[in-house]
C-alpha cells in the first residue's frame, strides 16, 4: 500500500466522524485546526529542542499527508532542493523564485483541474510553504546559521500549514527555547479566548453566511433590488463573507499561542493573524496592514522594504501578492485597484490642510464610506473569482467604486491639488 493511498483511506475513515454536513474539504480543514490545538499544547511542554524538532517535523509531515498525500514527492523535493541552495553566494532570489514557480504550477493544477470555486486545495498549503521557503531566503542570504533540523521543523511547523507565518528568525529562537522563549509562563487562558473565538466564527459561517453569500447575486431577488440597495447588500455580504477568513484565523492563532511562539517576553501577544480593527478602519493602507497580518509582514519585510527605493516597488508588491494568491484575473485588476486606492489615501493625506472647512464628524463619515467601498469593491471580485460573475456584479453595482477612485485619483494626478507635502 502507497502512502498516497494510506492517507486517502485516513481521510476517508475520518471524514465518516462528519455529522455536521459541511463539504468534505471544509471538515478536513476543520479536522486540522482542531487536532494542532492540542498537539501546540504538548509542544510547549516538550524541554528538549532535538525532540521539539523532530515532534513538529512529525505532525507536519502528517498534516501536510492529510491535506494532499498525492504532492508529498514535490513538496520533499523542494524543500530538499531549497535547502542546498541556501550555500549559494546570493541565495534569496533563487530560493523565491523556486518557490514561486512551484506554486504557480499548482495554481495552475487548481485552474485545470477544480471548478474555480473556494474548495480546499493544495495549492494553499503551498502558499504558506512559499512564504516559509521565502524566509529561509531571507536568513541564508543574511548568513543566519541554522541547522538541518531547524530548517525542517520550520517548515513543517505544523500550525501555519494552511493559515499564518512566522519569521524564520524568530522560530529558531523558539524551537531552541532561546530568548524570550527560554522561561515562558504556562498560561492558555489566550490560546482559549482564541479558540473559543474560532469556535463562534464556526457556527457564524454555518449559520449566517449561506444566508448572505455571493450566491445572491445570481437570484431573482438581486435583479429587483435599486442600485443603492444593492450597494448595502453587498457591504453585508462582503462582512459575512469574511466569516470563513476569520474561522481560519483564530483557529491557527490558537494553535500558535498553544505552542508558545506567540510570546514576547511578557504576553503571548506576538505574530497575531487576526485584527478585528480591519472592520472599522477608515483608511485602506492601515486595513491592508490588519487583515492576514503574518502575510502583510512577509510582503513587506521580504520584498517592499528590500525594494523600496524603486518607484513601482507598491505595485509590484500588490502584483506579486496576487500572483501569491492564485492565477485567476479577478486577483490582478483588483489588487492593482487595491493598490490605487492605497495611493489615493496618499494623496488626501498630502492634501489634508485643504479640507480644514469640512467638519471632522462629515470627514469621518467620507472616509468610513470611501474603505468601505475600496474593501468591498477588491472583495467582491476576489470572492466570485470567475471573470463572467465579476463582471456582471460589477455591472449591477454600477461601476461606482470603480469610477469613484479613478475620477479623485484623475483629479489630484492632473490637478496636482496639495501635493507639494512629500511627508507620508
Amino acid at each position: 500500500m502507497t502512502i498516497v493511498v494510506l492517507f486517502d483511506e485516513i481521510a476517508m475513515h475520518i471524514n465518516r466522524l462528519n455529522v455536521v454536513g459541511v463539504h468534505a474539504d471544509q471538515f478536513k480543514l476543520l479536522v486540522h485546526f482542531v487536532l494542532a490545538f492540542p498537539l501546540g499544547i504538548v509542544l510547549r511542554y516538550l524541554r528538549s529542542p532535538t525532540i521539539r524538532k523532530g515532534y513538529t517535523i512529525f505532525w507536519g509531515i502528517f498534516f501536510i499527508l492529510y491535506l494532499g498525500a498525492q504532492w508529498i514527492q514535490l513538496v520533499m523535493a523542494q524543500t530538499l532542493v531549497i535547502y542546498l541552495m541556501r550555500s549559494l553566494k546570493r541565495p534569496f532570489i533563487p530560493i523565491a523564485t523556486t518557490s514561486f514557480l512551484v506554486l504557480g504550477y499548482l495554481h495552475y493544477d487548481r485552474i485545470m483541474n477544480a471548478d474555480s470555486s473556494w474548495k480546499m486545495g493544495f495549492n494553499v498549503v503551498q502558499m504558506m510553504l512559499t512564504c516559509r521557503f521565502v524566509y529561509v531566503g531571507v536568513a541564508a542570504q543574511d548568513r543566519l546559521p541554522f541547522t538541518f533540523l531547524d530548517y525542517m521543523s520550520y517548515v513543517f511547523y505544523f500550525p501555519n500549514i494552511i493559515v499564518g507565518t512566522v519569521p524564520f528568525t524568530a522560530y529558531i529562537q523558539f524551537i531552541n527555547l532561546q530568548g524570550v522563549y527560554s522561561n515562558m509562563g504556562y498560561k492558555f487562558n489566550k490560546a482559549f479566548q482564541t479558540l473559543f473565538k474560532a469556535i463562534l466564527f464556526v457556527a457564524a459561517d454555518q449559520l449566517i453566511r449561506p444566508k448572505f453569500s455571493f450566491a445572491y447575486f445570481a437570484t431573482q431577488q438581486w435583479e429587483e433590488h435599486s442600485l443603492f440597495i444593492r450597494h448595502i447588500v453587498c457591504q453585508l455580504i462582503s462582512c459575512c463573507e469574511r466569516f470563513k477568513y476569520f474561522l481560519a484565523f483564530n483557529f491557527s492563532q490558537a494553535s500558535m499561542d498553544a505552542t508558545g511562539i506567540t510570546y514576547d517576553g511578557q504576553e503571548f501577544s506576538n505574530y497575531r493573524l487576526a485584527n478585528y480593527q480591519f472592520e472599522i478602519e477608515f483608511s485602506p493602507i492601515k486595513r491592508t496592514k490588519h487583515w492576514n497580518s503574518s502575510v502583510q509582514l512577509w510582503l513587506q519585510t521580504c520584498f517592499y522594504d528590500r525594494y523600496k527605493q524603486h518607484k513601482s516597488a507598491l505595485l509590484l508588491t500588490f502584483v506579486l501578492s496576487a500572483y501569491w494568491h492564485g492565477f485567476f484575473i479577478a486577483y490582478y485588476v483588483f489588487f492593482i485597484e487595491w493598490a490605487i486606492f492605497n495611493e489615493i489615501t496618499k494623496q488626501v493625506y498630502r492634501a489634508k490642510d485643504k479640507f480644514k472647512f469640512i467638519p471632522i464628524p462629515i470627514q469621518k463619515m467620507i472616509c468610513a464610506i470611501y474603505g468601505q467601498l475600496a474593501v468591498n469593491s477588491t472583495a467582491t471580485p476576489i470572492g466570485l473569482l470567475k471573470w463572467d460573475k465579476v463582471l456582471k456584479a460589477m455591472n449591477d453595482l454600477g461601476w461606482v467604486a470603480q469610477i469613484l477612485m479613478v475620477v479623485v485619483w484623475g483629479f489630484f494626478k492632473i490637478t496636482k491639488f496639495g501635493q507639494s507635502k512629500k511627508k507620508e
